[in-house]
């Protein structure tokens, strides 16, 4: 997966042609700021479910074992 951040504050051209040309398959957001957006898969972090799933995770980021020949490190 790959982060790619989108600016409420631009022009929804910019916005549509950046979720495009990035082939984005998932958008994570909160629908009162980018519902309007050409995403078929989205993750509103603002509907009820979703804060109610969020809600029970534990505080902590799991321990995971990162190898030190990674591709990402």
């Amino acid at each position: 997966g790959a982060y790619l951040p989108l600016d409420p504050e631009f022009p929804a051209d910019r916005l549509r042609f950046m979720l495009a040309d990035s082939g984005c398959s998932v958008l994570v957001g909160h629908r009162s700021v980018a519902e309007a957006l050409p995403v078929e898969t989205a993750v509103w972090l603002d509907d009820a479910a979703v804060v109610a799933a969020v809600a029970v995770q534990p505080p902590t980021a799991p321990q995971v074992a990162v190898p030190a020949d990674g591709l990402a490190y």
